[in-house]
């Protein structure tokens, strides 16, 4: 093995174990019996788990978190795949100004987006507190839908349309037997990463929740400032969970090669 090759394998590895040691802490940290956080734990337990049924309004803030997040996410698959198709088959002046635009939230820090929408929201007299959120949660997701679906669009063959059109084809029977097929990776991706960004937002939604819509993020925030213990690491390894079953259930809607990209 050269020694090139030895040393890109020991990059790969150094940059694994900086990825992954915070996750193994976290999950070491919830099986812990000590109250404050212990890494590796002496003695293993569950009692922060059970804890978590004391942690006031979780549920309710769980809840509510996979509402907005499913709502914000249907929206910005919606509204990301035609604002794609448009950008790739439409006759869109500025075409490439545009797209830099739509995407432009991914590169704007959450708290400018959320005192911007919460300065806008006041000036219109608009004051419901949930739909606020799912608003914002829109505006920061829908980037991700338009990037993975315009990147599948990218490389689909539209002439596949017109070779269905000769065929007897009408334009919608086209688009969801010819079209959708080929770009689902593209949708699932963006909707996964559109559901797990709503789901873990903070930064935008602590200005624009109220005391009757607080997220399940805030109130995680909310819990470490008053009770700093590893029933927080429990909550955090039951979300790391979640986010491997949505891989999981990625991978056998299209496949994770897929879903990269790497076919």
């Amino acid at each position: 093995m050269s020694v090139r090759r030895l040393a890109l394998y020991a990059f790969c590895l150094a940059v694994a174990v900086f990825i992954l040691a915070p996750i193994v802490i976290v999950i070491g940290t919830s099986f812990s019996a000590s109250p404050i956080y212990e890494f590796p734990p002496r003695q293993l337990s569950l009692r922060w788990y059970e804890n978590m049924r004391e942690v006031p309004g979780l549920w309710s803030a769980f809840v509510l978190s996979v509402e907005i997040a499913v709502l914000s996410t249907v929206a910005a698959v919606v509204l990301g795949t035609a604002a794609a198709f448009a950008l790739v088959r439409g006759n869109v002046p500025l075409r490439e100004p545009l797209t830099l635009f739509l995407i432009s939230p991914l590169m704007l820090p959450g708290i400018i987006i959320g005192i911007a929408l919460l300065m806008a929201f006041r000036s219109i007299g608009f004051g419901s507190a949930f739909w606020g959120v799912v608003f914002g949660h829109i505006v920061i997701t829908t980037p991700y839908a338009l990037r993975t679906v315009l990147a599948s669009l990218q490389l689909f063959q539209f002439n596949q349309l017109e070779a269905a059109a000769t065929l007897g084809a009408g334009p919608a029977t086209a688009l969801i037997r010819v079209l959708l097929p080929q770009i689902m990776p593209g949708i699932v991706a963006g909707a996964l990463f559109a559901f797990v960004t709503s789901f873990d937002n903070y930064a935008v939604t602590m200005f624009l929740a109220d005391a009757r819509a607080l997220t399940l993020p805030i109130r995680i925030i909310n819990y470490t400032e008053t009770s700093p213990d590893p029933t927080v690491s429990a909550i955090a390894t039951l979300l790391f969970l979640m986010s491997v079953a949505a891989l999981f259930i990625g991978d056998r809607m299209v496949g994770l090669k897929k879903l990269s990209g790497v076919e």
